[in-house]
């Protein structure tokens, strides 16, 4: 190669960095630590703000970056100055000012440190390039990476080329004129060759510095050249400054705006005497382009022509690829066949007929590794490579992995989505309240139908979408537990939500939970909540019952006990107490040890035989105790019921005593009375006429007693108040000494029955509570076996009054069987007691299967579950008025009276309570007179 040669090849490997790089928005930088003075070249001025390329001091060039950037990054490069540690710089700033006026930009300055030989810093020299801004913080549940995390705005940074060295200075002469030929730029080498000040050398003044001989010739060729446009290049003689003349090549081309307009000339002037020199720089740069590619941190590759042919890789990209050094000369479909097909070399054909850089962002590439082919993520920019005649020669690639990050940011959006499916799917009413505002972030059906609103409360605040809760306690906690992070557990908590227009209370059991970020901060909240209404007023129904059956026992002067069969132990009021002398918890022994000696082994017979399931779990009977502490004797009559579990284990029993001391003493005195009065008659004929006409006239009054008494119980009101109105009077009637022992008995015998129709009537309100939660597990239930069992039950009444029952084909179901038999057992008992005189009863059970928008059309109402099992239960009865088609399935309503249709009005509501624990619907269609029909709807799966 010779001297000319060279320093054109020289000049081509220089224009070609600066072309891909200004291609790919790259800029240039340099300092010296000496003189602390940086360097920007044109590409980066732009970045910084600047109109054209510029040497700043340190301090000047800092006050380009944003103030807080400023003192980081000088101490930044203070550190690497002392060579202490790796010798690649990078650092990530915001300008003050940024390219094409935009307010605000990131900026990355990458580069590599050099040394001289006694090791200290003697320059640093890299790339400067716009970088994207970190994406803004989206929700993730606690424990998940987040994408605008720095390592991850590291990662995206490095997607554009860098070179890390430029040339320091040219062994030629290089020039530049406007379109008239006038020269307009000489570089220093030239005016320290000519000796002449740069004002003499410009326009045509630079034809001064050849002698005379070459002058005319050499300024005559110029002249054509740039009339003509045509390429320049000559030989001639210049005198120095030191005074020896050398002989010199001139060479230049036209060169043009970006828009196309010929612009002028640019040009050399080489001093051919230094060809080996220029041969040496060639290979220098050379050398210096391949190390700057060898270790650029990014995986850089050159791809030549249109085959793409691997001219230079260094081993980042053969890492990529997964291939080793000998793909260099290949054609790059030749060197990786599993690309063909992916879209990547008809990009890369597209960058070199077009001339546009291309850049792919998290680009999936197939790429065959090991013998595998692997997925494999990047950020990647395709660079035309121009040569010094604009000519596209090849492409320049440079890629970063970012297949991790990639992955993670999957990651997140699948677990983002998984969260959310949870929240949908869970069996609670579920939300996530957003920020101070408590935006409504996520809802599922269950919190929207509880709050009575629809769908388009999502993305509201909190108080917005539900008004009603201002002055209630709900935003006072939450925002709490967003400034302490500390959850917060409320049981039966008060609410009043408006739920279809109307202002209602419920209650609820809910939980307000912290949701953090991986800083340990609170973004949000998450509500999980129970309804729990209709058990917490039944409840305080049960309570209000209780306490009034302790008003009852209170009043009737009885005392009450119970026997736990697991401890063995007696528990007893404390009025029962008082009378054995005992504590009121106390073991078998010690109870039975208080009993008469002669009643004992009767009484403890008694209570195991309750204890049997076959007895009826019944115990009534009377007698004696004896207080362990004053001796005093007592006759107490108790009576119990036993509590079995659903194997027929006895689990307990509960019951009442009643001192009957004074009623037996009364007894006994009337019969010794009347003992003696018969041998006295046998004495006195006219004494026994008296006493006849006595007994007589008692007679008289204790059935007239008795007929007021039935005239009283008749007339009284129904369910407690009923018993409890007998008791208070019968025990008045007790405290009447006048009356005979029989009077009295029956007296007493009046009030143990009221005392029992009120146990039955709390029993029935126990029953129907226990059915506001079940603790049973659903499952497969055969409803044609479970109804066979029923009309057994019922047999001897089918068969009393000769019913005809029939029954279609019905399903198996998914449902608590015990409650499916006592709602068929009720419906059933119904049937059979509500019948028309003279009339053969008819009962006919039907099923099948009714989409969700047919029983919406049955019910008027909006339902939730797709398909349901839809029952039928029809009786030719008494019927039901339209206006009481709601009441009857209210607790204790009835519809008749007691000497009519016997029973204690909680039938029905125990029915709506097992349809409500299935999460169907009872309701009842009738024709008073002709028939009634109960409607059941069962959905077929409890998951909507």
């Amino acid at each position: 190669m010779d001297k000319e040669s060279g320093k054109k090849e020289a000049l081509f490997q220089i224009d070609t960095i600066e072309n891909a790089l200004s291609g790919g928005g790259i800029g240039l930088w340099k300092y010296h630590p000496s003189d602390r003075v940086i360097h920007l070249n044109s590409e980066a001025a732009v970045l910084f703000g600047q109109s054209y390329a510029v040497n700043l001091s340190l301090e000047d060039f800092v006050l380009l970056i944003e103030s807080g950037y400023r003192q980081p990054f000088q101490d930044k490069l203070e550190r690497f100055c002392t060579r202490n540690g790796s010798n690649i710089f990078h650092f990530q700033l915001y300008a003050e000012e940024c390219k094409e006026h935009q307010k605000r930009c990131m900026l990355e300055l990458r580069g590599k440190i050099k040394f001289d030989s006694d090791g200290r810093v003697n320059e640093f020299s890299g790339v400067a390039l716009e970088v994207p801004e970190p994406e803004p913080r989206k929700y993730f549940p606690a424990g998940v990476p987040d994408p605008g995390s720095p390592d991850l705005r590291k990662t995206l940074a490095q997607r554009d080329s860098i070179f890390v060295a430029i040339l320091d200075s040219s062994p030629t002469g290089l020039w530049l004129s406007d379109e008239d030929g006038n020269i307009i730029f000489l570089n220093r080498t030239l005016q320290e060759w000519t000796g002449m000040e740069m004002k003499d050398l410009l326009g045509t003044g630079w034809a001064n510095a050849i002698i005379e001989e070459d002058r005319d010739k050499s300024a005559a060729a110029f002249a054509h050249a740039v009339a003509t446009r045509s390429h320049y290049d000559v030989v001639f003689r210049i005198r120095k400054g030191d005074g020896n003349i050398i002989w010199c090549r001139a060479a230049g081309d036209p060169y043009y705006h970006h828009n196309g307009e010929y612009a002028g000339f640019v040009g050399y002037c080489m001093d051919l005497n230094e060809l080996i020199s220029g041969r040496e720089a060639v290979k220098q740069s050379e050398s210096r382009f391949r190390s700057i590619v060898e270790q650029a941190p990014m995986a850089i590759g050159l791809l030549k022509g249109r085959e793409m042919i691997v001219e230079i890789c260094n081993d980042r990209i053969l890492e990529v690829w997964g291939k080793d050094r000998n793909i260099i000369g290949r054609e790059l479909l030749d060197a990786l066949p599993e690309i063909r097909e992916q879209g990547f070399m008809e990009l890369l054909q597209h960058v070199y007929d077009s001339g546009e850089p291309y850049y792919g962002y998290s680009v999936l590439a197939m790429l065959e590794r090991k013998g595998i082919l692997e997925a494999s993520y990047f950020d990647f920019v395709y660079t035309p490579i121009r040569d010094v005649f604009n000519n596209i020669t090849g492409v320049m690639v440079l890629a970063t992995d970012v297949t991790r990050q990639v992955m993670a940011k999957k990651s997140i959006e699948e677990s983002e989505a998984k969260f959310r499916g949870l929240i949908e799917e869970a069996p609670f009413a579920t939300a996530v309240y957003r920020g101070r505002e408590l935006i409504i972030d996520m809802a599922n059906d269950a919190m929207i139908q509880l709050w009575g609103k629809n769908k388009s409360v999502i993305g509201m605040p909190l108080d917005v979408a539900l008004p009603e809760l201002e002055g209630q306690p709900f935003f006072d906690l939450l925002q709490n537990v967003l400034s302490t992070g500390v959850p917060y557990h409320a049981q039966e908590q008060r609410a009043d939500l408006i739920v279809n227009g109307v202002l209602r209370s419920f209650y609820f059991n809910f939980t307000y939970k912290p949701l953090k970020n991986i800083q340990g901060e609170v973004y949000a909240i998450l509500n999980m909540a129970v309804d729990i209404t209709e058990q917490f007023l039944a409840r305080r129904k049960v309570e209000e019952a209780e306490l009034a059956l302790r008003g009852a026992v209170e009043l009737a002067d009885l005392g009450t006990w119970s026997f736990d069969v697991k401890s063995n132990n007696f528990h007893l009021s404390e009025r029962l107490a008082g009378w054995m002398g005992y504590e009121r918890e106390m073991n078998a022994t010690q109870a039975f040890d208080s009993v008469a000696e002669e009643d004992k082994e009767r009484i403890i017979k008694g209570i195991g035989l309750a204890l049997s399931e076959e007895s009826g779990g019944l115990f009534d009977d009377e007698y004696q105790v004896l207080n362990r502490n004053t001796g005093e004797r007592r006759i107490l009559h108790a009576q119990g019921k036993t509590i079995f579990n659903d194997e027929g284990e006895a689990l307990k029993i509960t019951g009442t005593a009643q001192d009957v001391t004074r009623q037996r003493e009364i007894q006994g005195s009337l019969e010794a009375e009347v003992y003696q009065r018969t041998e006295e008659l046998a004495a006195a004929i006219e004494e026994l006429q008296a006493t006849n006409e006595e007994l007589a006239e008692s007679n008289i009054q204790l059935s007239r007693s008795n007929e007021e008494l039935a005239q009283y119980a008749y007339v009284a009101s129904h369910d407690l108040q009923e018993p409890l109105r007998k008791i208070r009077l019968f025990s008045d009637m007790l405290k009447n000494k006048t009356r005979s022992p029989e009077d009295q008995r029956i007296v007493i015998e009046k009030i143990n029955n009221s005392a029992e129709r009120m146990s039955t009537l709390i029993q029935s309100l126990l029953e129907f509570s226990r059915l506001l939660k079940s603790d049973n597990l659903m499952q497969q239930v055969d409803i044609q076996s479970t109804l066979d069992k029923v009309i057994t039950d019922f047999e001897l009444a089918i068969s009393e009054k000769n019913a005809v029952v029939r029954v279609g084909k019905l399903p198996v179901i998914e449902a608590i069987g015990l409650q499916m038999n006592q709602l068929f057992y009720n419906l059933f008992s119904n049937a059979l007691k509500f019948t028309v005189a003279h009339r053969i009863p008819e009962i006919s059970i039907t099923a099948e299967i009714t989409g969700r928008k047919e029983a919406e059309k049955l019910t008027g109402i909006e339902l939730f579950h797709e398909n349901f099992h839809h029952f039928r239960f029809i009786d030719n009865g008494i019927g039901i008025e339209p206006e009481y088609r709601d009441q009857i399935f209210e607790v204790f309503r009835k519809l008749h009276a007691r000497d009519l249709y016997q029973g204690s009005g909680i039938g029905l509501s125990i029915c709506r309570r097992i349809i409500t624990n299935h999460n169907g619907i009872i309701f009842v269609e009738s024709v008073p007179g002709q028939f009634t029909c109960f409607h059941i709807l069962l959905p077929i799966t409890n998951r909507p």
